[in-house]
């Protein structure tokens, strides 16, 4: 009877996928329904690595600062384009960026404390495929795979 259940949980290791494996093929899966002719689809090369809680708040704090910046020339192009008087605009701008210094120190603090969780994968993959116009095309993206499959294009 032993010898049972031990040939059944060597069965069920040896059929499962790699991490590794499992990151290739949902990047597979997502480059195909990306591609102007996912047929064409070739990988070249995949470059892994951990990404970390502090890599996400790094990946935030750079995205909050451009909408800080967004705000502050949509803000400038508002005034000179209609009546709205400068003093109201700077107390808007202010009140933003009080906003978003407080999210910046909370975010400082979190990663201050080194959180090296990981939460998903960072991949940088090379592959050939056509465009739209039907050329081969040598690419690259960097992608984030998380624990349940989803993938993400980092910009």
């Amino acid at each position: 009877m032993k010898w049972i259940y031990a040939v059944l949980i060597a069965g069920l290791v040896g059929c499962n996928r790699s991490s590794e494996e499992n990151v290739k093929a949902e990047v597979g899966d997502f480059m195909r329904e990306q591609l102007a002719d996912p047929t064409s689809y070739q990988p070249l090369s995949y470059t892994y690595r951990a990404y970390t809680r502090v890599d996400s708040l790094t990946r935030h704090q750079a995205a909050l600062e451009q909408l800080r910046d967004a705000k502050l020339d949509s803000g400038l192009a508002i005034s000179a384009q209609h009546e709205v008087s400068d003093q109201e605009i700077m107390v808007e701008q202010a009140r933003f960026s009080r906003e978003a210094a407080a999210l910046t120190e909370q975010m400082v603090q979190l990663a201050g404390f080194g959180d090296t969780t990981r939460i998903a994968t960072r991949v940088e993959h090379a592959f050939r495929a056509k465009n739209q116009a039907g050329t081969p095309i040598k690419s690259k993206e960097s992608l984030l795979v998380y624990p349940n499959g989803v993938v993400q294009v980092l910009e």
